[in-house]
């Protein structure tokens, strides 16, 4: 008989099994089918899962009853406990037809109200976007108006609600800020050769804003500024080892040290994680090869770190936590077929567990993690004429969502109601 199965002298057949002992770990011998499975009954399960007989497989639940935590529910299609999903309802956060925006994403204030900042390279704006009881109300940030080529915006929210924005435009890197009512701005550097691309910027629990970017000059590869609570700042070039960036995000731990994610050019998709440990030491620490360039991270409130990238066929998330890393592959498709682009969105909700935004071969789709276990809620919309998803979680787990409609240059808002 081949390796595993075993003989059946009463009639001269290989079978996979006669008793339990021939099956492997604690699956069982349905000795009728002379096949192993996994359970007979729901005392064969672990925990509190149950058998789902025709298959003879344990699986989380059948039906509601069977979910361990109030208000969960059954999801049939894969036999996983959540919680009810209420349908992602869309709107338009900002439209304007002669527009073309070169950055935009989305923060959540203390209300729990949707913030978002947009670059309109072709009106040479920036339009800061705020959600409050369903509508939206847009303003054009006043300072930026003489500007005229805009490549990248990122956006973040202190302590008082107030927006902080980084641009990119071209060689010239700038933060502003709002005070009250007053706009308020301050030219971080202006690279002498090259340009900056990508830009990110967060805020830590001392209220120190952290800025970064990506540089195309030969001297550095990105560059790093801060500014402190009491508006004193600092700013470094830096230069790594594993190689030039081509795609970067920024985001802080609690004790405010700042991280960087980091895929390069100089490697076939390598990508890293980059801590800073002093003024201009940063520990690099390669994570994997990945099949596109684009990779997106945040931190937890427990300050473990989350990576999410993607490889051909589906999304690798990795997880650093207690100083090890783990690694696991997000499932591709209930429906799907395999993640398209390497554009995609993170946030980690308050009970510390990750949700993502990402586009497949139709369809812009949301997926969450709840007990360990990757639960897609529904696609979100076509993604025909869509591109650039990012995201934000608030600590109760309702995502907010922003992704560009290009042919219509409108920026649309997905949430849930909670």
């Amino acid at each position: 008989c081949s390796d595993g199965d075993v003989c059946d002298t009463s009639v001269y057949e290989c079978v996979e099994c006669l008793g339990d002992g021939d099956c492997e770990g604690s699956w069982l011998c349905d000795e009728s089918a002379q096949m192993c499975v996994e359970c007979f009954d729901d005392d064969d399960c672990d925990g509190s899962w149950v058998c789902y007989d025709s298959v003879a497989l344990c699986v989380e639940c059948m039906e509601d009853q069977d979910c361990p935590h109030q208000g969960q529910q059954c999801f049939s299609d894969y036999n996983a406990c959540s919680a009810p999903c209420c349908d992602f309802e869309k709107e338009v956060a900002y439209a304007d037809s002669s527009g073309h925006y070169r950055g935009y994403n989305v923060v959540v204030d203390s209300a729990g109200n949707a913030v978002v900042g947009i670059a309109d390279r072709d009106n040479n704006h920036i339009i800061l976007a705020e959600r409050d009881g369903g509508g939206w109300a847009t303003q054009v940030v006043e300072a930026l108006e003489s500007i005229d080529t805009i490549s990248a915006l990122d956006i973040a929210l202190d302590a008082d609600d107030n927006p902080h924005m980084i641009l990119a435009n071209q060689e010239e890197l700038t933060h502003f800020w709002r005070e009250g009512t007053t706009w308020n701005s301050e030219l971080l550097d202006e690279a002498e050769s090259g340009s900056y691309r990508g830009v990110r910027i967060v805020i830590d629990e001392q209220g120190t804003v952290h800025m970064a970017a990506e540089d195309t000059s030969s001297e550095s590869d990105f560059f790093y500024a801060w500014q402190e609570s009491d508006g004193s700042r600092g700013e470094e070039d830096v230069v790594l080892e594993g190689g030039s960036t081509n795609w970067i995000e920024l985001d802080v731990y609690s004790d405010g040290i700042p991280v960087i994610v980091a895929t390069m050019t100089g490697a076939t998709g390598e990508i890293y994680v980059l801590e800073r440990i002093g003024t201009g030491q940063w520990i690099e620490t390669a994570l994997g090869q990945i099949s596109h360039t684009g990779a997106t991270m945040a931190v937890d409130a427990d300050d473990d770190l989350w990576v999410l990238a993607n490889t051909s066929f589906s999304a690798v998330l990795w997880h650093f936590s207690g100083g090890q890393w783990t690694e696991e592959s997000v499932p591709s498709n209930f429906q799907n077929g395999p993640f398209s682009a390497p554009e995609h969105g993170i946030g980690i909700d308050g009970f510390n567990e990750p949700h993502f935004i990402t586009f497949g071969e139709e369809y812009l789709f949301y997926y969450r993690r709840e007990n360990g276990d990757w639960i897609e809620y529904q696609a979100l919309d076509y993604a025909d004429n869509l591109e650039a998803p990012r995201m934000t979680v608030g600590p109760v787990g309702r995502p907010h969502v922003v992704v560009r409609h290009w042919t219509d240059q409108e920026i649309h808002y997905f949430t849930t109601q909670q």
